[in-house]
């Protein structure tokens, strides 16, 4: 576990522990890093991990879920080497040589397949009750789950037992659509406590990876917009066919150009006539033309406001004045948008009442920045138990 790491040698050292106890050739896998958090807030390489895992390879999950850090023996065993192409939406961290430097962004970690050590893997129904017991100490009676064909086939096993205390929506990775429409399933099939809401696709990455889709390039680096991960041609032929079959349609987009191209799809879609629910992920950073889009198109902002306060100083130091609209709950709530809230777990804790205090202080827990990020786009409180509350936010349609 790296998160909390707050310097490079001690998320090295954390796996120098690891290593002791495992056998020679073990692959070890960790999660939680935050590069951003250390005194060089630079992506880490493959050289301080091999001098403590030489014959282990070693997949260390960023905080974001959208990159990875290798070792030297992590990227031999996956024959990751400078004459590897980057994959469509990828990233291949490289040095001037055009050697791997041991860090994959976005579809770059396929290349690991079944090593990239992002598998629910063996979610027990004992481990999943736990987390429903912690989200019902929390006031929390609903979700939305994005985790996949082994969460939900848990997640069915308890209801077949009449245990599953937790009402559930359910969404279908990209892959697993297709198969979907062949045997019928629409959006809403289920009960109350389980029901499949429709598909989840990605249109970018990650603020902190910096492969959010921008128009303009990050602050300091004039090369880099960040990355489409999906193209906007084969978001438009997912999201129509998941429409046609009844399915609502969930996009992440964090970068102002993601969230143009995605508005841009459902516009055409709605254009054809498509009255399926449709949602942005994040919808992180807008540029102000395209507010009022997300009304007129019927396009619901499901947003985390715990990330506002989370990611004010790396949205200034990459965003500058663009941060303006970041995060921007007021100004989409005037433009009268639906606003629906999440967690985002477990990127960010569960709680609700953190992501409450956000929404309404734009401050952190020790009260930073003093008066909030941007307080223009503070909301009321009954804002922000209304976003977290209302049907939509728990429903696949809010019947």
């Amino acid at each position: 576990q790296l998160e909390g790491a707050q310097s490079l040698e001690d998320a090295v050292a954390r796996v120098a522990a690891r290593v002791k106890t495992a056998q020679p050739g073990e692959w070890i896998f960790g999660m939680g890093w935050n590069h951003l958090d250390w005194k060089e807030p630079i992506f880490p390489i493959k050289t301080p991990l091999d001098a403590v895992a030489p014959n282990n390879p070693v997949v260390l999950r960023r905080k974001d879920g959208h990159s990875v850090w290798l070792n030297s023996a992590a990227l031999r065993a996956k024959q990751i080497t400078r004459d590897t192409r980057d994959p469509a939406g990828g990233i291949i961290d490289r040095d001037a040589s055009g050697e791997p430097t041991g860090t994959l962004r976005e579809n770059a970690m396929a290349l690991l397949g079944d090593r990239a050590g992002f598998s629910p893997g063996d979610i027990s129904e004992d481990i999943l009750q736990n987390a429903i017991l912690a989200a019902n100490k929390l006031g929390i009676t609903g979700i939305h789950n994005v985790e996949g064909a082994e969460a939900l086939r848990v997640f069915s096993s308890l209801r077949a037992k009449d245990k599953l205390n937790l009402r559930v929506t359910h969404t279908l990775p990209v892959e697993n659509l297709e198969r979907a429409v062949e045997i019928g399933l629409r959006g809403g099939f289920g009960d109350e406590w389980l029901r499949i809401a429709g598909v989840k696709m990605f249109a970018d990455g990650s603020l902190g990876s910096q492969t959010a889709w921008m128009l303009e390039p990050f602050e300091g680096q004039s090369s880099n917009r960040g990355v489409a991960t999906t193209s906007p041609e084969e978001i438009e032929h997912i999201a129509r066919q998941a429409a046609k079959a009844g399915m609502a349609v969930y996009t992440h987009a964090i970068g102002d150009r993601a969230n143009r191209e995605v508005l841009n799809v459902y516009e055409k879609l709605r254009g054809e006539g498509l009255d399926s629910l449709f949602r942005i992920e994040h919808a992180q950073h807008l540029d102000p033309n395209d507010l009022p889009r997300f009304k007129s198109l019927r396009v619901i902002a499901s947003m985390q406001p715990i990330h506002a306060t989370s990611d004010y100083k790396m949205a200034d130091t990459f965003l500058a004045k663009r941060a303006r609209y970041a995060y921007a709950f007021k100004s989409l709530l005037n433009a009268g948008v639906t606003l629906v809230f999440g967690s985002d777990c477990p990127v960010e804790t569960l709680d609700p009442w953190v992501g409450i205090h956000a929404a309404v202080t734009r401050t952190r827990a020790n009260g930073e920045p003093a008066g909030g990020w941007y307080p223009e786009e503070k909301l009321t409180v009954e804002e922000a138990v209304r976003a977290y509350t209302t049907p939509l936010s728990i429903g696949a349609r809010g019947d």
